[in-house]
């Protein structure tokens, strides 16, 4: 039993060097899709969810303020967390740093499930 604490463990420490920079570096000033994408689509995410839309599909802010069909053809899933960290009063640019690293911790432990299931 111990044994399996210690390999859980050393799967949560393997992509600490990876959440540690995720979480520190402000990749929005770095990366070009981050910002001009992921970010804004995020708070236009957020606004629609203000105005009381449950699931979004037309963002009114985007295309010069005339709108689009934006949430019908990209997922909105990711934008559901980043709001749910804006609801909580984080910054929707850590609450994008906050994703990343959530996301590199899961693959992580995924990996680890994989690798049990298939050499066992």
């Amino acid at each position: 039993m111990r044994r399996h604490l210690y390999i859980w463990l050393l799967a949560l420490l393997i992509p600490a060097f990876a959440v540690q920079i995720a979480l520190t570096t402000p990749i929005e000033e770095h990366g070009f899709d981050v910002a001009a994408f992921h970010i804004y689509r995020g708070v236009v995410f957020s606004q629609a969810r203000a105005d009381g839309w449950l699931y979004p599909r037309w963002a009114d802010s985007i295309n010069t303020g005339l709108g689009g069909p934006l949430f019908n053809f990209y997922s909105p899933l990711a934008y559901y967390f980043m709001d749910a960290f804006h609801d909580v009063g984080i910054p929707h640019t850590i609450g994008w740093r906050i994703l990343i690293a959530a996301s590199l911790i899961v693959a992580s432990l995924g990996m680890y499930l994989l690798a049990m299931l298939v050499f066992g």
